[in-house]
Order: structure tokens, then C-alpha cells, then sequence
């Protein structure tokens, strides 16, 4: 079982955990999948620097991955 989604993971913990995260990324904008600071970089700091909340971004990516899981079990 995955640990849960949560503001501390890095930007590239989050894309190796949850690689539904990067479309997610991507559609607001976010440099985070191929930027080098993404080893270092926290989703909260990465929410903050492009002017999101932590929370609003990991529910996208919850509910991507509920989607992508939905439709690969049909």
C-alpha cells in the first residue's frame, strides 16, 4: 500500500508514487516533472511558488489517480 499523498513528499516523490501527478502538474502549469529541483522541492513549496494551495494540488492528484484506477480495473 502507498503511503498518502502529503504536502512534505518532494515534487519527485510525488511523480515516481503517483505518475498520474504529472498530467496533473502539467495542466496548471507546473515545471515540477522535469525541473531539477524537483529531488529537493516539497509539493507544499512547489504549491506556494506557483501560487497554489498544498491541498488544492494533492486533491487533483487524488482525484487523478482514482480516475486512471477506475479505468484500468474496468
Amino acid at each position: 500500500m502507498k503511503a498518502p499523498l502529503h504536502d512534505q513528499l518532494t515534487m519527485a516523490e510525488l511523480v515516481a508514487r503517483w505518475p498520474s501527478a504529472g498530467p496533473v502538474l502539467a495542466g496548471r502549469g507546473m515545471a515540477c516533472v522535469g525541473c531539477s529541483m524537483a529531488r529537493f522541492e516539497t509539493v507544499a513549496e512547489a504549491a506556494t511558488a506557483y501560487g497554489f494551495r498544498a491541498e488544492e494540488l494533492l486533491g487533483d492528484v487524488q482525484r487523478a489517480t482514482q480516475h486512471r484506477s477506475r479505468r484500468s480495473s474496468s
